[in-house]
């Protein structure tokens, strides 16, 4: 006759998945500045007319196009009259 194999015993421990760790406590006062860093909160409406003479945004938009386009606006007031006289686009 053969001898009966030994016993193995089976922890559950062994094949339970890995509990995820909780992630770190956020301070408050982080959350703004990050949310800022990636463009959260930030108005990206604009209005803008193309056409061949350039672009044209309000006054209002004029910051906020600048930041966009990383173009330079000019105040169409302060340009020189008669219109022949501005400065043409290349």
């Amino acid at each position: 006759m053969q001898a009966a194999p030994a016993q193995l015993t089976i922890e559950p421990e062994e094949f339970a998945p890995a509990q995820p760790e909780p992630p770190p406590p956020k301070e408050a006062a982080d959350e703004p500045a990050a949310a800022e860093a990636r463009g959260l909160g930030k108005d990206f409406q604009l209005r803008l007319d193309l056409n061949f003479q350039g672009t044209w945004v309000h006054v209002s938009e004029a910051e906020r196009a600048a930041e966009y386009l990383g173009m330079k606006p000019e105040d169409w007031h302060a340009l020189p009259e008669p219109p022949e006289r501005r400065p043409q686009p290349d």
